[in-house]
């Protein structure tokens, strides 16, 4: 019976020695250093290739045992990770010219690692022909998985900090629960990098901002961490942030639902403060929409060119399939995200009983037309510096119903700026006040001016907000000459004046379907010409005012009320060759009219 239980104990012991030692020798495997590259960081093309995607041969040390090695290869302007399978040392891959890529191997013995993954090697297919591509020459930090660390930087601070708690509560039940990242703002950044990994799967999700709060939606109960790192012109101004824990939690016995945006942060003192939040909102899913679609047509065309140029594809293709699903579910998320945070700020709207604006401000094109009625009063005093007579002849003209006509448009060419025309024509009379001239006029004004924004987003802002207007007025003036002596003639003559103009004005929502916009413009005469005489102008400004009260009929027409008020003064001096009048021109009207514009 003692022999048996030293049997036992032995047979014990030497199968837990055994067990520990294939541990050791696991261990001792994992421990090889990944795979060394065998191949330059640079490939320069020849003089004459004017190829825009190159395949390249990724080559790497063999390993002993290895019946496949995994290869990660990343584009770093994009963060955009592909993941490949292969039973030889080497991989053909597409490279895009003229891009930064970076690309990293582990050896694996039956879909196990037997090394550590190696170092990031990095690649670049230099092409000196193509030149229509971005600029990524700006190193973005490649960031990997779960026990891969970044590279700190000794010379730059630490990232901003979190303005939001590690845990929020929900009272009601959904898939996916709406939190809103917050962060300290970072002095001169513009665009924020945001890394999200769900703790459980290691799986890392990276967002961009050009604002310093991001919305996202979370799995329940899922632990979440969380960090931020700043850029100006794509050069890192900060290190990383230091991981922040998130999670939501669904609490039925909670009272209220907590929104992030509310548990990070006072409350939103006013409308504007919603609306530019709304703003920011439609930036920032475009612009996440845009990147999605973009990673999308990346893998499509490699896709295609692997069909094209190789006809043994296997797990490569399989793998770029299960990209473009990974990213179609991504864009269905941010589509998701994008509707439940415009209703959450619309319910804060709702819920502070502030008005909900659906329709933006400006859109990026427009056409406009106008019918009115102009109230004007033109004056034109003359006087002969070389006559003894006192007299002085006076043009006056003064309506209270012209037929005015406008037609205009406007288009955005970039986010913030536009280009706005518009002509303006009525016709009348002039009356020379001792009933010495009659004579039918046109009166013609082309107006083309610049426009900027001054707002947190672009065209699409629901937010009140000041914008600036610059450019040039051409308009008709018609010109009283009278010359006294020897005998005395009147003659009605056409007139051109150019004016630059600037100013600023406003536009304001003020109700969900109702808006108001004015500007004033200060004008001052450049150029200046009549159809006879010589006539030379010695001074011309002006004043021109504007305001449009619209009403929102649906998402593309809007019906308006316009009142324009018009001030202008010239003084000039003319002449027939051998005598020469002075005389003040001054202008004074008011258009009101109702307009139609349709938007783009």
């Amino acid at each position: 019976m003692i022999n048996c239980k030293s049997y036992i104990m032995t047979r014990f012991l030497l199968i837990c020695i055994l067990a520990f030692s294939n541990t050791i020798s696991l261990a001792n495997e994992l421990t090889e250093p990944g795979p060394n590259s065998l191949i330059q960081e640079t490939i320069e093309l020849a003089q004459d290739d004017n190829s825009v995607y190159h395949n390249a041969l990724l080559k790497w040390q063999a390993i002993d045992g290895a019946d496949t090695y995994k290869v990660i290869v990343t584009r770093k302007d994009m963060h955009f990770r592909k993941i490949y399978y292969t039973k030889t040392n080497q991989l053909d891959y597409s490279l895009l010219t003229n891009t930064p890529y970076t690309w990293r191997v582990v050896a694996q013995k039956s879909s196990k690692d037997i090394t550590k993954i190696s170092p990031y090697y990095n690649l670049t297919v230099m092409n000196p022909n193509i030149t229509n591509l971005p600029d990524y020459s700006t190193d973005f930090n490649e960031l990997g998985w779960t026990k891969e660390t970044y590279q700190e930087s000794n010379e730059l601070e630490r990232g901003p900090g979190a303005l939001i708690p590690g845990t929020f509560y929900f009272n009601e039940e959904r898939v996916k629960y709406p939190v809103t990242l917050r962060w300290q703002k970072v002095e001169e950044a513009d665009t924020y990098e945001i890394e999200i990994i769900r703790l459980s799967s290691h799986r890392r999700m990276f967002y961009y901002s050009d604002t310093h709060f991001f919305p996202v939606e979370i799995f329940p109960n899922a632990d979440y961490h969380w960090r931020v790192i700043a850029y100006k012109d794509k050069q890192r101004i900060t290190n990383y942030s230091y991981p922040f824990y998130l999670r939501a939690v669904y609490d039925p016995n909670r009272e209220k639902t907590e929104d992030a945006i509310d548990s990070s942060a006072p409350p939103v003192a006013t409308q504007q403060e919603v609306n530019q939040q709304i703003d920011i909102a439609n930036k920032n899913h475009e612009l996440a929409k845009q990147k999605i679609l973009q990673e999308a047509k990346e893998v499509q065309e490699l896709v295609n060119s692997d069909v094209k140029n190789d006809g043994d594809l296997g797990l490569k293709l399989a793998d770029m399939q299960n990209q473009i699903n990974d990213l179609r579910e991504q864009l269905k998320l941010q589509n998701s995200m994008y509707e439940n945070e415009l209703q959450r700020l619309r319910n804060k709207l709702k819920d502070a009983k502030m008005e909900v604006h659906d329709i933006e401000h400006w859109r990026k094109a427009w056409l406009k037309g106008g019918l009115g009625l102009r109230f004007t009063r033109y004056d034109q005093d003359i006087a002969n510096k070389f006559s003894s007579s006192t007299e002085e002849n006076r043009l006056y003209h003064a309506t209270n119903g012209d037929v005015s006509f406008n037609l205009g448009g406007g288009y955005f060419f970039k986010p913030k700026i536009a280009v706005e025309g518009q002509v303006v024509y009525s016709n009348g009379s002039f009356l020379e006040v001792t009933d010495k001239v009659l004579v039918d006029y046109s009166w013609l004004e082309l107006h083309l001016e610049g426009v900027y924004l001054f707002n947190q987003s672009d065209f699409n802002t629901r937010a009140d907000h000041w914008f600036a207007r610059a450019g040039v007025l051409y308009q008709t003036l018609s010109v009283l000459a009278t010359f006294p002596a020897p005998s005395t003639v009147y003659d009605v003559v056409d007139s051109t004046h150019t004016f630059i103009s600037g100013g600023a004005g406003y536009t304001k929502i003020l109700s969900p379907r109702f808006k108001v916009s004015g500007y004033g413009n200060l004008l001052l005469q450049i150029l200046s010409s009549t159809s006879s005489y010589d006539y030379t102008p010695d001074l011309g400004f002006g004043l021109n005012t504007y305001a449009n009260f619209e009403y929102f009929l649906t998402q593309n027409i809007r019906m308006g009320l316009d009142w324009q008020f018009q001030y202008i003064n010239i003084s000039y001096s003319l002449s027939d060759g051998t005598q020469d009048i002075e005389g003040d021109q001054n202008l004074v009207q008011n258009k009101l009219g109702l307009n139609l514009k349709y938007l783009f």
